[in-house]
């Protein structure tokens, strides 16, 4: 009988994590466009960073009799904008941008909720976006 554990990540999973990522964003092509010829290094690298979406810490990872399976990542995308939002503005900023894509409409309703506020049309990557932004209050 096949012996399958579930596990925290690692930081050394960090080569299968950024492995994850590249399917879930459409494969190689899509991972170069976003990342550039180098995509495997700079997923590796967010997955070993304590900090970002695709952390080992966000992880867990499927091994089968030993040997690695799979992994999922999941985050709380508002908990990690908001803690962006707040240390931006504990550092002295007086406002807090990003860029969402039009054609996104579920996380343009998150940041709205979270007190952003729509500015302008923006390109970025071929792609129309709206430029959100947060002001100190």
């Amino acid at each position: 009988m096949r012996q399958i554990v579930i596990r925290q990540a690692s930081e050394y999973d960090a080569q299968l994590i950024a492995s994850a990522v590249v399917m879930a964003i459409g494969g190689e092509e899509s991972a170069r466009k976003y990342c550039g010829d180098d995509y495997m290094t700079v997923l590796e690298e967010l997955a070993r960073m304590e900090t970002s979406q695709y952390s080992w810490r966000n992880a867990l990872v499927a091994e089968v009799d030993g040997a690695l399976a799979g992994t999922v990542i999941g985050y709380d995308g508002a908990r990690l904008l908001v803690a962006m939002r707040d240390r931006a503005l504990a550092e002295g900023y007086e406002r807090v941008g990003l860029l969402v894509d039009f054609g996104n409409p579920d996380a343009e309703r998150l940041y709205l909720s979270l007190g952003f506020t729509r500015m302008e049309e923006r390109q970025f990557l071929g792609h129309d976006m709206w430029h959100l932004q947060y002001c100190r209050k």
